[in-house]
């Protein structure tokens, strides 16, 4: 598969969704193969992208160039003082 995307000028990316659905939140987390004309088509290693689709600004995007593990251990205790403030 990895060979066939590459013949196709595609790439494969694990890509995360989330969209507003009649009024409910739907998720996804699923590999995905993405083409040149994709954002994800030049991300590369540990680096992330998230595009948002608003209204004024369809396209807009942040790219996380090669983030540390200190990136990392600073979104987990993000996460977990969310949690507690749910609690």
């Amino acid at each position: 598969m990895m060979a066939a995307a590459k013949t196709e000028g595609k790439r494969w990316k694990l890509v995360c969704s989330a969209e507003f659905v009649d009024g409910r939140i739907v998720t996804r987390v699923a590999p995905q193969q993405v083409g040149p004309d994709s954002p994800l088509y030049s991300v590369g290693g540990t680096s992330s992208f998230c595009q948002f689709k608003l209204d004024v600004l369809p396209g807009l995007g942040i790219l996380e160039s090669d983030p540390g593990p200190e990136t990392t251990a600073y979104g987990m205790l993000a996460d977990f003082l969310n949690i507690l403030e749910v609690v």
